[in-house]
């Protein structure tokens, strides 16, 4: 996905009824304003968006209406980059997974930021560079974290963290996977397993999924040696779920 624009408040109120097919004229008389005034905010909607008219960009302006529109997900961020990078320590005992992120605020302002862990079977430790952990709180079978940014993130902002999470296996237990899961719309992503010299394993590979669906043929970009693979997305879909595994 392009980078979304920033659109105002009232950018944002006048977008639905836009794609609607409304007339500048129901326009104003639905929200109150004068028709003028509508047609000011439809040329800067335009504008930002760098499109002439509404119905060559219509499939753009509808992307952006139902993850950051009133009335859509009303996501709070759209990720620059993520890149997810899996140490493999020991290939059933123990493995580090490092995640660095970098966004650009779509609310109004962002006052704090949640991860979640899903591994009841393993023992981990979680930590964010720079910040302080609060956490974990356990709900519904997962472990949530929370970390407070270092500023006031306000709308159009950029911010970046990294996120270490440790993890190690419990008694008669193997780890043998990483699952990923993404919901924010993002620029690019990536995923990448390295195994460090003691970890010897015979096999590694990726799946992608899209709920229980799995995409055989998903557009990642592979490159792999003989103790990594790496796979770049640069079309990122949501919602999805990548898994790395060894063997």
């Amino acid at each position: 996905m392009l980078h979304p624009p920033n659109l105002s408040a009232r950018e944002k109120e006048i977008l639905p009824s836009l794609l609607a097919g409304a007339t500048r004229t129901e326009i104003a008389s639905e929200i109150g304003i004068s028709t003028e005034t509508v047609k000011i905010h439809v040329r800067n909607i335009l504008k930002k968006f760098e499109m002439l008219n509404v119905r060559d960009g219509f499939s753009r302006l509808s992307e952006y209406q139902t993850h950051f529109g009133v009335g859509g997900y009303q996501m709070d961020r759209f990720i620059n980059s993520a890149e997810c990078r899996v140490n493999v320590v020991h290939p059933t005992q123990e493995i580090v997974v490092s995640t660095r992120i970098n966004l650009t605020v779509m609310a109004e302002e962002i006052d704090k930021f949640i991860f979640t862990l899903l591994r009841p079977d393993c023992k981990f430790s979680a930590s964010v560079e720079n910040h302080d952990v609060i956490g974990p709180i356990e709900q519904d079978g997962r472990s949530l974290f929370s970390f407070l940014p270092n500023k006031k993130l306000r709308k159009g902002d950029t911010y970046e963290y990294k996120i270490n999470v440790t993890i190690k296996a419990k008694k008669n237990k193997a780890i043998d996977q990483w699952l990923e899961e993404t919901s924010f719309r993002a620029a690019f992503r990536s995923y990448e397993i390295q195994f460090s010299d003691t970890a010897c394993v015979e096999k590694f590979g990726f799946q992608v999924f899209s709920g229980l669906h799995e995409l055989n043929n998903y557009p990642f970009q592979v490159n792999q040696g003989d103790t990594w693979l790496k796979c770049s997305d640069h079309l990122p879909q949501v919602p999805l779920r990548v898994k790395l595994w060894w063997q």
